[in-house]
């Protein structure tokens, strides 16, 4: 590598001028363009970009990630700038383990061990990042601006212009959201469907998006969640035409939900070779047929197996099997009633704690969201960093009981949500709370952190608990005092 060079280019870093060094670098012929030229180029980038501004931070990272199988495991710089460019795009759980592998090669580097522990400080205590609440308040804003030439493309059928366009007026809340567009002539209206793919978890994000979008959107739009029945729709794979008519299903009931066998014959030339591609078509069209929302409220899973089982009926007959089994309820289900169904789980506190996390003093719960407390109690964060990509958080309240009779205990914890949601209104969603030998516990979704964190040190000054504590879903972070005793 010409020394000359990197000596040039430490010499414009050191004065700031790192549009010359961006210049320089994209200047060189490909061939001459070094992975640690990509990775002094993602530097510069780096130091161009903007607090709040994703733009180039994101070249950066992408710069960085280009290089990454030459440089990862060697080179402190590298890791060092992949987690200084995840840290300012908000993704504090992506950048945390680069700036641990940066220290790992070298050791006590100050400028590491500082960003290591707002890593952390941030992670147990997100009120830095744009809340969801902001971006969703800038996202309507963007989506009234252009909304307008989404219909015209629309209208066009330039699929490719109308995906692009919509991503583009959704991205300012979303790092990634799954939607489809259509037009009702039964309500004139034109259709944004936002679709958590089944998952549960990103369910309540897009019903609190779908909550706020302002009257004017709504003169042109119906904002739905989740895809909606198409008895007559069909995928096209592998040569085959495939409809619910073309797949056999036996149903197994149990309490409140339903197990599915599925079978295919169009598809079976494809179940020995492709089998995730089998079930991701199956997936599809169960949506289809009963509606994405009915699907993640009903279905417990299914098994997809070579030949017709006994008994079975064709999918597109599953949706009447489902109306007359569950009854009025499945009629009636919206987006926001499936985020309110509650399950109840329990659990058995260790008999020896005399080092222990919090919640795991617990016996008993219900929750809205099982994933979530099954992630924290196993000490998995993937829902965390999926909502934490998008400035949501889910966390708990946990209370000190002392004083308080056992027998009154979810009724205090009933009053002080019902007082949480009276000070915060729609920017924390409640998704349920569990009782343990130490604490009481209230969950929660907080759209906006400081605004409930707020709320929430004014509301518990006035409820009988002697001390309150908020703690996000990441169970090997540290939590926040709100309220402490005499």
């Amino acid at each position: 590598m010409d020394q000359q060079l990197l000596a040039r280019l430490e010499h414009w870093h050191e004065e700031n001028k790192y549009q010359l060094i961006i210049d320089t670098i994209e200047s060189l012929p490909q061939e001459q363009i070094t992975p640690e030229l990509v990775s002094q180029l993602a530097r510069a980038y780096n130091n161009l970009g903007t607090v709040g501004e994703y733009g180039l931070f994101q070249k950066a990272a992408d710069l960085l990630l280009s290089v990454r199988e030459e440089l990862e495991e060697t080179n402190h710089n590298w890791n060092y700038r992949l987690g200084f460019s995840y840290y300012y795009l908000d993704r504090e759980d992506l950048a945390l383990p680069f700036f641990e592998k940066a220290l790992e090669l070298l050791p006590g580097d100050a400028d590491t061990l500082e960003l290591i522990q707002k890593c952390q400080e941030s992670l147990a205590l997100p009120v830095q990042i744009a809340s969801f609440a902001a971006r969703t308040a800038r996202c309507w804003q963007d989506f009234l601006a252009g909304e307008g030439e989404l219909r015209n493309a629309i209208d066009g059928g330039d699929s490719e212009a109308i995906v692009e366009k919509c991503n583009s007026l959704l991205s300012s809340a979303f790092r990634e959201v799954s939607f489809e567009l259509g037009y009702s002539t039964q309500k004139q209206k034109y259709e944004l469907i936002l679709t958590p793919e089944g998952m549960r978890s990103t369910l309540f994000k897009l019903v609190y998006f779908a909550s706020q979008a302002p009257a004017e959107v709504q003169q042109h739009w119906n904002i739905l969640v989740g895809r909606q029945k198409n008895q007559g729709f069909g995928l096209r794979m592998a040569g085959e035409e495939v409809t619910a008519e073309d797949v056999q299903v036996l149903a197994t009931f149990m309490e409140n939900r339903v197990a599915l066998t599925l079978c295919c014959e169009k598809l079976g030339h494809l179940l020995q070779a492709n089998e995730g591609v089998v079930y991701n078509i199956l997936s599809i069209l169960c949506d289809q047929a009963l509606g994405e929302l009915a699907a993640i409220r009903y279905i417990d899973g299914f098994e997809v197996v070579a030949t017709p089982p006994a008994g079975s009926i064709l999918l597109s007959q599953l949706d009447a099997l489902l109306q007359k089994h569950f009854g009025q309820k499945y009629l009636e289900l919206t987006p926001e009633k499936v985020c309110e169904w509650y399950t109840g789980y329990s659990l058995n506190p260790p008999a020896n704690r005399e080092e222990w996390y919090l919640r795991e003093d617990c016996y008993v719960g219900i929750t809205t969201l099982t994933p979530l407390v099954r992630e924290y109690l196993s000490g998995e964060e993937g829902i965390m960093n999926e909502y934490h990509a998008d400035g949501a958080v889910p966390g708990f309240f946990f209370m000190d009981f002392e004083g308080i009779a056992k027998e009154d205990l979810l009724e205090r914890r009933d009053q002080a949500q019902q007082a949480l949601e009276a000070a915060i209104g729609s920017d924390i969603t409640f998704i349920g709370g569990a009782s343990g030998g130490d604490y009481s516990y209230l969950d929660f979704i907080a759209w906006d952190l400081r605004k409930v964190l707020d709320a929430a040190v004014e509301v518990f000054q006035n409820l009988p608990y002697p001390a309150v504590g908020f703690h996000s879903f990441r169970r090997d972070v540290g939590g926040v005092i709100l309220k402490r005793g005499e």
